[in-house]
């Protein structure tokens, strides 16, 4: 997909979720590989998440032409086994 029809791309969460638009990219200039994703919603308040979002590439489920869908911020994680560090 070609970079400047990345950029204003809505982006979604996996539940459906609106995020905001994609506003930048985080590139890798040696291999030309994103990186990450830097998303703004402009329906915040202002002086609250001011800042944009910034969604890692292996966040990222699907880009289309219309939206890109990344997966929920708390997924639950069977078969988690913790063990206690010696």
């Amino acid at each position: 997909m070609n970079l400047k029809a990345i950029i204003n791309l809505p982006v979604y969460l996996k539940s459906g979720g609106y995020l905001g638009q994609i506003v930048d990219l985080n590139i890798n200039f040696e291999s030309g590989e994103i990186i990450d994703y830097l998303v703004k919603n402009k329906k915040t308040i202002r002086g609250l998440f001011e800042k944009c979002l910034v969604i890692n590439k292996n966040q990222v489920l699907s880009i289309t032409e219309d939206k890109m869908t990344v997966k929920d911020t708390f997924e639950k994680i069977e078969n988690l086994v913790i063990e206690p560090i010696n």
